[in-house]
Formats: C-alpha cells, sequence, structure tokens
C-alpha cells in the first residue's frame, strides 16, 4: 500500500487524473467491508506524503496561473477537442490504455 502513495503522489507530478483513481479508491474503501482501513494512520501518512511531493507542483501552477487549464482552453478554442459522449469515450478507453498487438 506505501508504493501505492507514494506512486500517487509521483503520478500528480504529471497527470492530474490520478486524483480520480484516488477517489475511486477512497469511495472503494467506504463501501466496502474494508473501511476499516481508513481507520489506521499509515494510509493519511501516505496521503500526506502524496500531497507533499506533488506540493511543489501545485504551488508553481498556482504561480503561473495553472496553465495546463489554458492549454485546455486553446485546445477547445482552436477546434482540436474531440467531443465524445460518455459511451464513445468509454470504447476509445481500452484502444489508449492497451498495449499495441504483437504480430
Amino acid at each position: 500500500m506505501a508504493v501505492v502513495r507514494r506512486h500517487c503522489g509521483v503520478a500528480l507530478e504529471n497527470k492530474y487524473g490520478i486524483v480520480f483513481f484516488a477517489t475511486g479508491v477512497v469511495a472503494g474503501l467506504l463501501l466496502t467491508e474494508h473501511r476499516a482501513m481508513l481507520l489506521k494512520p499509515w494510509i493519511w501518512l501516505g496521503g500526506l506524503l502524496a500531497f507533499l511531493i506533488f506540493l511543489p507542483n501545485l504551488i508553481w501552477n498556482i504561480q503561473h496561473h495553472f496553465p495546463f487549464f489554458e492549454l485546455l482552453a486553446n485546445i477547445r478554442r482552436n477546434g482540436r477537442n474531440v467531443p465524445l459522449t460518455h459511451l464513445q469515450f468509454l470504447g476509445q478507453v481500452p484502444c489508449t490504455c492497451s498495449p499495441p498487438p504483437s504480430h
């Protein structure tokens, strides 16, 4: 579990979508019999470690007015955004998250 928390902190340096993964993990713990894990200090210390790893990135983004959001706005404004329905998006996930087929 410590490896997962450390990797979440490092992943936040590059891909902010890891927040959705972490939220899903916490929701999964809350909704199952494994919710007792949330009472242990290690999960909270791991979350704090992940946040501290991410903190310099967050500070930089605040100081530079979140350029990531500006990039997303520019992509949308230039017509390079690909609008997909929820089902189309879910259909694309295996294509982008799977290794290429071997020949």
